[in-house]
């Protein structure tokens, strides 16, 4: 009975912390209507991978944990939404891409929560170092999942829990009309 519980409180405590969050001190990061700051880390393939190089389309950086159940299920909405806008004209873009930083520290993990998933392992990256991220640290991430949309001049858009409106915001306000 004394296992049961505790691995019910150790469940229970690993979906709270990652609905809520690991809270740390946590100072102002960037903000709407900044640019955004670079992101430079290994992609899955071990390549390194720098934002500015999706400059001219619009990104969707998404903060991310294989170990993180609401992190995984927005996953699903964003390859969704990816597949639905990736070819597309936006006002500040060309072209949905979806850059996903890993709070992962086993990369193992993360490689099989990419490939169960159906993430881009091209545009998947991370230096395994979980909150100590250089990515989190300088996006001042303090939960995931967690979201920054740039437009294609390196500009924050919006950030936040933003995909349950993202393909509305898309849609309505940036697609460019044809």
């Amino acid at each position: 009975m004394r296992t049961v519980t505790i691995s019910i409180f150790t469940g229970v405590f690993a979906v709270l912390l990652c609905l809520y969050g690991f809270k740390s001190s946590s100072p102002k990061g960037p903000a709407e209507g900044d640019m955004a700051p670079e992101i430079r880390l290994p992609n899955a393939n071990g390549d390194t991978l720098r934002l500015s190089s999706l400059r001219g389309h619009l990104v969707l950086v998404h903060f991310w944990a294989s170990w993180c159940p609401s992190c995984r299920a927005e996953s699903k909405k964003i390859v969704a939404t990816y597949m639905q806008y990736k070819d597309k004209q936006f006002k500040t873009g060309t072209g949905l891409v979806v850059l996903y930083v890993s709070l992962d520290q086993d990369k193992n993990d993360w490689l099989k929560a990419i490939k169960q998933d159906g993430l881009s392992m091209e545009y998947n990256v991370s230096d395994l170092k979980r909150w100590q991220n250089i990515a989190v640290q300088t996006y001042k991430v303090t939960s995931v999942p967690n979201n920054f949309l740039i437009d294609g001049n390196g500009k924050i858009i919006d950030q936040g829990q933003i995909t349950n409106y993202l393909n509305d915001y898309l849609k309505d306000e940036l697609l460019v009309k044809r």
